[in-house]
């Protein structure tokens, strides 16, 4: 009989556990056509007790505060034990608060510890003041400690603290995997990041030495610090970011940057940094820093660095070190501080060549010191000015330091009102390195003469290099600073340029403009010359009938800005809207 009630009880138990499961989390099966719903603080710690769920879909539906949890008591979702995280967790744009952990000697330390598939999926997520102790832990970060492969979108960190050993991140302790393909886009973090190696803003380390590591609208503020491989946003890069920013101030040892600590391009690609910016002072102890970037071995273009950088050797207002790589289309302002190996722009270039950039800030230090470059050892130096000052006992330079010999300079300049006593290279001269007065180096002739591509604002297009506002009184500016519908000078979208886009209203970029140059602004002679010249070889009796009908008509040009980059041909209300975007505003920094 007592065995009887024994069975009947176990039933029972057995029925009761059998409807709790039944019920998961908040409703839902975990398809992705019907996620598991998370809507409180028991729910989401109930995801990281049951590994058998790390591949299914979640779904938030509430706000949720994790305060009731602290130490190392909540569940980390995906662990090196469990298995990871491979499914799709769905933030729905609500946020999670006061996420906090405290451990030590554990690594993946994260709201998700470890997430590992081309499929998986972190989205639309907030996280609020985390607070994130990982001691002497590897891989800690707010959102993720390590994502081997994966996609992160739309997920953001506000406030908190974030620290551990290595590879520590605001949101992302570590991306890596050399064969693994991970994406991180539109998120961004404002916590304050400390830890000893590969420590960043956002991430600390982001690779993928034979697969795919992309980055792509980021940002971060707050404050970063360490000792090696520091950034702004990451401490170490190895892949592709674009329209990547950060503000953070940063300090550290050695290999820190603005915006990243070292970059490394490994064998099988180049690494890219395209359309980025910090704005973070940076100051280190030691050697390799930036305002951009500490070392680079990556390709640079359409960048800028403004905070003011400090420390030992190899300091420069974008490129502490340049390796291989090229710069394009980039400058710096901040103000450099050090003992040696200083510029402006970049404070060592190694094989890459540098064209078409420019440099602002104050250079102060003992040896090897130029408004631009520090020191050169290879490489083409190309269209490139500085209007810095240069202090220094020891090779001082107005452009570049010391020129180990290799390097090949084509019309640049340097102001010599504001550096009277210096030379253009510190240990040698060069024709091409060109000393100008303040007043010649805001006039425009000064480097159009010099064959430097400048935008004409009454008539050409968007994909010229350079633009220079005389009325302002100021230097040249790369082109990509000036607002769309930016027109004419000076700076600023307002009512003159509104008249140059209303006088050119539904004008059509006109087929029979050729000449010269591949056209200006206007079917005339000059493109009756190319029209001859091609009779019955490249043109025929149809074409001249196009080419009379267009006959004097002018040609919808500067005023044809959208859709990006190159317009459509015609000046119509596309070209307005982006006018309009931008009212009274200035030019970009």
């Amino acid at each position: 009989m007592k065995s009887l009630v024994r069975l009947s009880l176990i039933l029972v138990v057995a029925l009761l556990v059998s409807n709790i499961s039944a019920v998961t989390y908040s409703g839902g099966d975990g398809s992705a056509e019907s996620p598991y719903r998370i809507s409180d603080a028991n729910n989401m710690n109930e995801i990281g007790l049951s590994p058998g769920d790390w591949d299914k879909n979640f779904v938030m539906i509430n706000d949720i505060n994790l305060a009731q949890f602290t130490g190392t008591q909540f569940n980390i979702i995906g662990t090196d034990w469990g298995g990871e995280f491979t499914g799709v967790f769905d933030g729905n744009d609500f946020t999670i608060s006061n996420f906090t952990y405290e451990s030590n000697n554990i690594n993946y330390i994260g709201l998700f510890g470890l997430v590992d598939d081309v499929n998986a999926q972190l989205k639309d997520l907030r996280l609020l003041d985390p607070n994130i102790d990982g001691g002497t832990g590897y891989s800690v970060g707010a959102l993720v400690g390590e994502l081997v492969s994966g996609t992160i979108s739309g997920c953001t960190v506000q406030s908190g603290r974030v620290s551990g050993l290595g590879n520590v991140g605001g949101l992302v302790g570590r991306a890596s995997g050399s064969y693994t393909t991970k994406t991180i886009t539109d998120c961004y973090s404002t916590s304050t990041v400390s830890g000893d190696n590969y420590v960043g803003g956002l991430v600390g380390n982001f690779s993928a030495s034979k697969g795919e590591a992309m980055m792509l609208n980021c940002s971060s503020m707050g404050s970063v610090s360490g000792r090696n491989y520091i950034g702004g946003l990451m401490g170490y890069l190895e892949g592709y970011i674009f329209d990547c920013h950060s503000s953070a101030t940063v300090s550290g040892d050695d290999d820190v940057g603005g915006l990243i600590g070292s970059v490394y391009s490994p064998p099988y690609y180049l690494a890219r940094i395209i359309d980025c910016s910090a704005g973070g002072n940076v100051t280190a102890t030691g050697d390799n820093v930036g305002g951009l970037v500490g070392y680079n071995n990556s390709s640079i273009t359409d960048c800028y660095a403004t905070g003011a950088v400090s420390g030992s050797s190899y300091l420069g207002g974008l490129i502490g070190t340049g390796g291989n790589g090229d710069i394009i289309n980039c400058y710096a302002t901040g103000a450099i501080n050090g003992s040696s190996y200083l510029g402006g722009l970049c404070g060592y270039n190694g094989n890459g060549s540098i064209s078409n950039c420019y440099a602002t800030g104050a250079v102060s230090g003992s040896s090897y010191l130029g408004g631009l470059i520090g020191k050169g050892y290879n490489g083409d130096i190309i269209n490139c000015y500085t209007t810095g000052t240069v202090s220094g006992s020891s090779y001082p330079g107005g452009l570049c330091g010391y020129d180990n010999g290799g390097t090949s300079y084509i019309s640049c300049f340097w102001d010599n009102t504001i550096n009277p006593s210096l030379g253009g290279i510190g240990n040698n001269t060069d024709p091409n390195v060109i000393a100008k007065s303040t007043t010649e180096m805001k006039t425009k002739t000064t480097f159009t003469n010099a064959g430097w591509d400048f935008m004409y604002e009454s008539t050409n297009g968007n994909s010229d290099i350079w633009r220079l506002c005389e009325d302002t009184n100021g230097s040249p500016k790369l082109a990509w600073q000036f607002l769309l519908g930016d027109f004419v000078c000076p700076d600023g979208v307002e009512m003159r340029d509104f008249a140059v886009l209303a006088g050119q209203w539904q004008l059509e970029k006109l087929s029979s403009d050729v000449a010269p140059g591949g056209g200006d602004g206007i079917v005339n002679f000059f493109d009756w010359a190319v029209f001859a010249n091609g009779w019955q070889s490249m043109t025929y009796m149809a074409d001249l009938a196009v080419f009379a009908d267009q006959w004097l008509q002018s040609v919808a040009y500067c005023a044809d800005i959208a859709p990006e980059p190159d317009g459509d041909s015609i000046v119509n209300f596309l070209d307005f809207a982006a006018l309009t975007e931008n009212w009274l505003e200035g030019v970009e920094p």
